[in-house]
């Protein structure tokens, strides 16, 4: 490049098909609005939250039957949409089993302890968004932008 040489040819490069294909996913993923919402570690999407529900009823290091899995993934989906003393209810009422006193309270105080959770979060998110306005108010916009295209 200094001798006004093209720069030799990587061996690593991707085929034009795959690299076609990333792009799209690499420029959103370096959007600055995503970016923005990363900070202070706020990245877990709702996917990946379902994910966590998921891997905690079917660990990825045990093996386990295409049913067992299945169940999982039916269970995780309506412990996540619906919480889980509801999920727990429905399908305890669907295999027509009682569900115990001591199950639904544990269950009640899964669901409170996720709330709470899901609060401070956001409490502390907003906070922390105030702050960072308040702090940029009346700075001059740079011209340089880390990552910006």
């Amino acid at each position: 490049m200094a001798k006004n040489e093209p720069p030799p040819k990587s061996r690593y490069n991707l085929p034009e098909a795959v690299s076609s294909a990333l792009r799209p996913i690499f420029e959103r993923l370096a959007d600055k609005k995503l970016l923005q919402r990363c900070l202070r570690g706020q990245t877990q999407n709702a996917n990946e939250a379902l994910h966590s529900v998921i891997w905690s009823l079917a660990p990825k290091d045990k093996n386990a039957s295409l049913f067992a899995v299945e169940a999982a993934v039916g269970e995780a989906v309506m412990r996540f949409n619906l919480g889980t003393h509801n999920a727990s209810s429905s399908i305890l009422r669907e295999l027509q089993v009682e569900q115990t006193a001591k199950g639904s309270q544990r269950a009640n105080e899964k669901d409170s302890h996720r709330t709470l959770n899901a609060e401070r979060k956001r409490g502390s998110s907003a906070a922390f968004q105030a702050a960072a306005k308040r702090r940029q108010r009346g700075k001059p916009h740079p011209d340089y932008s880390p990552g910006a295209f």
